[in-house]
C-alpha cells in the first residue's frame, strides 16, 4: 500500500511559496534574489511574506513548520505503540517531499549550493528530531533520553539517507517514471525503518520482512491486542499468550536491545489490561 501525502491547505499555500523561492534561486541566483521578489512571485505582499514565511532562508523551507505542526497532533492521534507511529510520521514527511520529485530535485540542487540555506536545513533536520524523540519521551514514560533521542536521530538519518537517493536517482521528468522512483524508495524506506525498529528491540523480523501495512500507524504484532503478544523467538518482546486470568503471575520476555523505559510500558500496558 502507497503511503499518500495528505497535506493541509497551509502546507499546500507553503508548497507555493516554496517552487516559486526554488525557481528564481535557479533563475537568478540566491544573492540576486530579493524577499520583494520572493513575495511578488508567491503572490504575497511583503509583510505577509514576512509574517507567514520569514527570511529568505527560509523561503525553500516554508513547507516544514505547518507540517511538523499537522505532524505533531497526528502522532498524538495514533493509538498504536509510539515506536511505529514516529516510523510512520516519517514515511509521511518523505511522501510530501517526494510527491513532485523535480521540484525536490531542483531544491536539492538550489540548497546545496548556497551555505545559509545548508545551515538551515541543518536547522529543519533537527526539528524534525525533537518532534520525534519529544512524542516518545511523552508516551514511554521511564524512557532514557538518550535511548528517545538515538531512536529520533537514526530514525531521521534514515528518512534523509532515502529521499536524498530518490532525489540523486536518474530521471527524465516524466512523471510516471518519477512516481515508480517515487514508490521505490518509499518501500525501501519502510524496510528500513522496520530494521531500526528491530535495531532498538521494539520490532519484529516479519515487519522487517514484509511490504504489508505501508503507512499504517499501527504495528503488525498489535492485532492480538495490548495484553497479547508473540514470543522472544518471533522478536516482538511481547507478553506471551495465553492471556493470563485475572490474579495470576505475568511472566514477560524482552530482547535485550529494547529500552527499559518500553519494557515498562509494555508490561503496565499487560497488568492494567488483565487487572480485575
Amino acid at each position: 500500500m502507497t503511503l499518500e501525502p495528505a497535506p493541509s491547505r497551509s502546507v499546500e499555500v507553503r508548497s507555493l511559496v516554496v517552487e516559486a523561492a526554488v525557481e528564481l534561486f535557479s533563475e537568478r541566483g540566491f544573492e540576486a534574489t530579493s524577499v520583494d521578489d520572493l513575495a511578488r512571485a508567491a503572490g504575497l505582499s511583503r509583510s505577509t511574506y514576512f509574517r507567514q514565511v520569514g527570511g529568505k532562508e527560509d523561503a525553500v523551507f516554508a513547507d516544514h513548520p505547518p507540517l511538523i505542526e499537522e505532524l505533531g497532533a497526528w502522532m498524538d492521534e495514533q493509538p498504536s505503540d509510539p515506536w511505529t507511529t514516529v516510523c510512520a510520521a516519517s514515511e509521511r514527511v518523505f511522501a510530501h517531499l517526494s510527491e513532485d520529485l523535480e521540484l525536490a530535485r531542483r531544491r536539492y540542487a538550489v540548497v546545496g549550493g548556497v551555505q545559509a540555506l545548508r545551515d538551515r536545513e541543518i536547522v529543519t533536520e533537527r526539528r524534525y528530531e525533537q518532534l520525534f524523540s519529544g512524542h516518545l519521551r511523552r508516551t514511554v514514560p521511564g524512557l532514557e533520553p538518550v535511548d528517545a533521542i538515538g531512536f529520533a536521530a537514526l530514525v531521521t538519518a534514515t528518512h534523509n539517507h532515502f529521499l536524498r537517493q530518490a532525489v540523486r536517482s536518474d530521471g527524465d521528468g516524466d512523471r510516471t517514471t518519477s512516481a515508480r522512483v517515487t514508490e521505490r524508495y518509499a518501500q525501501a524506506l519502510d524496510r528500513a525503518l522496520a530494521m531500526v525498529r528491530l535495531r532498538f528491540g521494539v520490532g519484529s523480523p516479519a515487519d522487517a520482512e514484509s511490504d504489508a501495512g505501508r503507512g499504517r500507524a499501527s504495528h503488525p504484532a498489535d492485532d492480538a491486542g495490548p495484553a497479547a503478544g508473540a514470543d522472544l523467538t518471533a522478536g516482538s518482546g511481547r507478553v506471551p499468550d495465553p492471556t493470563p486470568a485475572p490474579g495470576q503471575v505475568v511472566v514477560a520476555s524482552f530482547p535485550t536491545t529494547m529500552p527499559s523505559g518500553e519494557v515498562l510500558r509494555r508490561v503496565r500496558q499487560a497488568l492494567e489490561s488483565n487487572s480485575p
